[in-house]
């Protein structure tokens, strides 16, 4: 029997971000320092990839991976994406000069369909 049909094609932009010099960091410090610091950067994430029209998928240890075009598309998805990367690496260097850490984020966007 056929799986039942439902749902539409979409082009999507999922940007992926993880940040470099995190391990380090985390070897000295007490992981309650670890926590809330990047609870609060996760919580500043969030805030930037959702005022570029995006969604937080998930938080995977020091990396947040994102979607554009779901649940809500919008015609310009990829450069959205692309405006959220460099909108999260601003925001580090900013977290970096307010903690006086010297952190960096690495960002990658992959563009495809999904049903």
């Amino acid at each position: 029997m056929a799986a039942p049909r439902g749902g539409e094609r979409r082009q999507l932009a999922v940007p992926f971000s993880d940040l470099s010099g995190f391990t380090r960091l985390s070897e000295r410090m007490d992981p309650e320092e670890v926590r809330d610091l990047v609870d609060e950067l996760f919580t500043r994430f969030r805030a930037r990839i959702e005022s570029c029209g995006g969604t937080v998928d998930k938080f995977i240890g020091d990396a947040v991976m994102a979607v554009f075009g779901a649940p809500t598309a919008h015609e310009d998805d990829p450069a959205r994406a692309v405006r959220s990367g460099l909108a999260l690496q601003r925001g580090v260097a900013a977290f970096n000069g307010e903690r006086g850490l010297d952190l960096a984020l690495r960002v990658g966007i992959h563009l495809g369909e999904a049903l």
